[in-house]
Formats: C-alpha cells, structure tokens, sequence
C-alpha cells in the first residue's frame, strides 16, 4: 500500500469516528421517543370533560347523576379529607344545583322532589350530612316535594303547595345558569378532546423526523465513504434528496398542526373566560337566593307551615 493509500484510509477513519458520536446520539432520541409513544405512536386519551369547580365562597353546578337511594351529598372538593361540613346538594335523578359559602352555617335548604323509598331523588340546595339524613327520612314516609329548612340549630319539613313553588321561583335562575355553566364545560371537553388528538399527530410525525434524521446521517457517512474511494455516490444522493424532500413535509405538517393547536387554545381562552363569568354570576345569584330563602324560611316557621322534625313527628 502506498503512502497515498495510507493517508487516504486515514482520513476516512478519522470521518467516520467523528461521526459516530452524532449517530449514537440519533439513535438514543429515537431509543426515547418510541419508549413515550408506546404502542399507539404518542395518541393521546380524549380529555374527560372538565368539572366545574368552585371555591366555598363562590356557587357550584352538578351535573346529572344516575338514579339511587338517598345518601348524603358527595363533597365537592379536590381533597375529600378537607371537604367543608356544608355541601352543594347533588341530584340522584336529573340537574342538581347549590352551593356552600362557610364552614359554619347556621342556614340550610333544600328543594327536594323523589319517589317514596328515595329511589328517585332531586335535591336542590344546600345540604350536610344532617339535612341529608332528614330528607332521606322524609322520602321513606312518602313522595312528591318538599322543602326542608333549618334555621337556629332546628330541622323542618315544609309541604305547602304555595310556599314550595315560592321557593321554585327562587331558585329558577340559579338552576338555568347551571345548566348553561354544564353545557359550556362540555364544549370545553370537546376542545380539550381535539387538542389530545392533534398531540398525538404531532408526536407521530416527530417520530418520524427522527428516523429521517438518522438515515441522513447514515446516508451522509456512506457518501463520505465512496468519495474517498472515487464511488459513485449517485443512488444515495438521489435517496438523501428524497429524505430531505419528505423531511420538509413533515415540517410544513407540523407547522399546520401547529396553528391548529393554536387556534383550539385561543377557544378555550374565550371558553374559559366566559366559564369566569358565569361563576361570578352564580356567586351573586347565591347570595340573592340565600338571602330569599331566608326570608320564606322565616315566613314559612312563623306561619306554622314549616313542621319542626321530630323522632315522633310524621313528616
């Protein structure tokens, strides 16, 4: 071998050991990326549809819940452990809506309308443990609706046709921005849905810049290789070019899904906006309905037509 020779094969040993920390590197990334996709390439689980949550000072929205016996309202609160005494009441037939503004209420009510047994039941209001357990004794006597009220640390049924459908009026706004609160959520959900799928595109097609990457490179030391042996390099030119092409169209599809996943979190800003404002409004809507309800508990005892609970009193 001449001294040509010699410096030619040293040159190419040198390349290729220059280029084998950059392919280690291609390899360990791809190596990555397939271990987060897992086998479903990065697609990502629809997003549930967000709760809509409040702080104890502000109102809460519940959605429908499935048909059951009467049991004392769910807490809802991130932490069960530090749920406060007084909760929003839940439905276990149809909307629900409440809220809960302290820890120590000296007020509670209660619209509830079920079958007898409390198989079926619909409870609007403010409740505890406490009215939970009244109004489930309440429903095993007999069905339709009532109100139950406690005020000064006492416990009452109200059954008057008149002072419930009073007690109806009152609450109507609260329930109609309930409703429209839920509804907002779900369009929430469904976005929050398109953006998980739009994640999972754009991990497929990072995936597949990595191994792009990783053949040009390959690609781009045998083209080195051949040089130095005065080789045709003309196939893998035509392949580099090829991979270089389809490398800038997963570009331009990122980019694409880019703006779209843009354009989706500029509709949930707006959504979520609009979800403010609503809560600010159950807010004041509470108050007003706390301060109403008050007042026709009042009415209501002083009349007579509010029955205090007693273990020997039917209600």
């Amino acid at each position: 071998m001449n001294p040509r020779s010699n410096d030619s094969l040293s040159e190419i040993r040198a390349l290729a050991s220059g280029l084998v920390l950059p392919v280690l590197l291609i390899a360990a990334f791809l190596a990555c990326a397939r271990a987060k996709l897992g086998p479903t390439e990065g697609a990502e689980a629809a997003s549930p549809v967000p709760a809509i949550a409040a702080s104890t000072d502000q109102a809460l929205g519940a959605s429908a819940a499935p048909a059951m016996a009467a049991s004392p309202a769910p807490v809802l609160t991130a932490d069960p452990a530090s749920a406060p005494k007084a909760v929003a009441a839940t439905a276990c037939s149809g909307g629900s809506y409440g809220y809960s503004d302290d820890y120590g209420r000296d007020f509670f009510w209660a619209v509830v309308e079920g079958s007898r047994g409390g198989k079926s039941q619909q409870t609007i209001g403010t409740t505890d443990e406490r009215a939970q357990r009244a109004i489930s004794r309440a429903l095993h006597q007999t069905s339709g609706k009532f109100l139950y009220l406690r005020l000064d640390d006492r416990d009452y049924i109200v059954r008057d046709a008149a002072t419930i459908a009073r007690a109806e009026r009152v609450v109507e706004p609260m329930q109609v921005l309930g409703r429209r609160m839920g509804e907002l959520g779900g369009r929430q959900g469904k976005l929050g849905s398109a953006q998980g799928e739009l994640g999972g595109e754009q991990g497929k097609i990072g995936a597949r810049q990595g191994r792009l990457g990783a053949r040009q490179a390959s690609i781009s030391i045998q083209i080195a290789a051949r040089e130095m042996r005065g080789l045709s390099t003309k196939d893998l030119e035509r392949e580099l070019e090829r991979i270089d092409a389809e490398m800038e169209a997963c570009s331009r599809a990122q980019s694409l899904l880019g703006r779209r996943q843009s354009e989706l979190g500029e509709r949930q800003s707006i959504l979520g906006e609009e979800q403010s404002l609503y809560g600010a409004e159950m807010s004041r809507l509470s108050k007003e309905v706390e301060k109403s309800m008050r007042e026709l508990a009042r009415k209501a005892i002083e009349s007579g037509k509010a029955v205090e609970l007693d273990e020997s009193v039917d209600i």
